[in-house]
């Protein structure tokens, strides 16, 4: 059978990828206003890009495929990233590391027979103060100011303190912002996958994928590669709500992101016979959208717990989950999730653990099983 032939279809992995950055602008869905207004600002002289979002909207994905089929050189940058060692990991990757002084970078750009077109820096928030004033500013200067045909795309996370050192760089920088998915385009995500690895995705499922995936289309990824990994193991090509989601629900719950997992069960342990240090965050995922205010926190605790509870009986609780970096506040009596990961991490445990919180009645949050 050649590749022509409609029953061969490729691996569920290389069409769902949670885990790495889409990089075929065909696979992108629901951003090509902004991905062609990318484009144009890189076609225009001396303009380089930052792109902002929360984690999971698809940042390092946008900025790969923004730059287009140019040659081009990726690093996520570390807290240890000096100016010096991002651009050694840039640029000569397998260069041992560099020597303090602040000119060595500078050499390896001047060493390129052919400057890279695009260099990419992701989470450029977590480098260090330091890199960013001593040599990612004066960098974006240099190329803007010299005519170079290099540009510069800088990735960063919009729920991070935002590095007031690139406010120096002016016009040459171009911030575009990136938000949550609608419920349609991660709809699209489900149904454009499903028909190119050649599934049936039902229409339940795909409504119980959409919510669940809060936005974010790397979780859509997720739900979708395991539950297609539930039906190949029964030796089905329809996912269905009942026989796979479940299991796609424990697989995930079970492996995605040890870091959430440890937090989270960390800052839950019991501490009594009723843990509502659980039921706080339970509470905050449950809420309608990623920010939530007391009001709505106390209605659901009072669901949870099948009781009033004042507030004065969880201010220690949610003051608690704050120092632990779980959730943030945002304004007087408004809250959110720190990591929006976290926040879908405990929607997706309660549906796996307490379907019963997450009923239509009286939550209205989704379907039954």
């Amino acid at each position: 059978m050649g590749p022509s032939d409609p029953t061969v279809y490729p691996p569920v992995s290389e069409v769902f990828t949670p885990g790495t950055p889409i990089t075929d602008a065909d696979g992108f869905v629901g951003l090509q206003g902004r991905l062609q207004r990318a484009k144009n600002v890189l076609g225009e002289p001396g303009r380089h890009l930052l792109v902002l979002g929360e984690a999971g909207v698809g940042r390092t994905s946008f900025a790969r495929i923004a730059a287009g089929k140019s040659p081009q050189r990726y690093h996520q940058a570390g807290l240890d990233d000096s100016f010096d060692l991002l651009m050694t990991r840039l640029l000569a990757p397998t260069s041992d590391s560099p020597r303090p002084g602040g000119r060595q970078a500078w050499d390896l750009v001047d060493r390129q027979e052919q400057p890279p077109p695009v260099l990419i820096i992701d989470d450029v928030d977590r480098a260090s103060p330091r890199a960013v004033l001593e040599g990612i500013t004066p960098m974006l200067r240099a190329l803007s100011d010299s005519g170079s045909t290099t540009k510069l795309i800088l990735v960063a996370r919009r729920d991070r303190p935002f590095p007031d050192a690139l406010g120096g760089a002016g016009l040459r920088l171009y911030a575009l912002g990136l938000d949550r998915l609608s419920e349609d385009k991660l709809s699209e995500i489900v149904t454009r996958g499903a028909k190119r690895a050649g599934l049936e995705v039902t229409d339940e499922l795909r409504e119980r994928i959409v919510i669940d995936s809060d936005g974010l289309p790397g979780m859509t990824h997720a739900l979708c590669l395991e539950a297609a990994n539930s039906a190949q193991d029964r030796d089905s090509r329809r996912l269905t709500l009942g026989r796979d989601y479940v299991p796609a629900l424990t697989a995930l719950v079970d492996s995605l992101a040890p870091s959430l997992r440890q937090a989270y069960e960390d800052a839950t342990v019991s501490r009594g016979q009723s843990n509502r240090f659980a039921h706080v965050l339970w509470a905050g995922a449950l809420c309608a959208g990623p920010s939530f205010d007391l009001d709505e926190l106390e209605r659901i605790l009072t669901i949870i717990e099948s009781r009033p509870v004042p507030q004065q009986a969880y201010m220690r609780h949610l003051g608690d989950l704050i120092k632990r970096g779980l959730l943030a506040r945002l304004r007087e009596r408004l809250y959110r999730f720190a990591d929006p990961a976290m926040r879908v991490y405990v929607r997706l445990r309660l549906r796996a653990e307490q379907p019963g919180l997450m009923g239509e009645d009286p939550l209205q949050l989704a379907l039954r099983y």
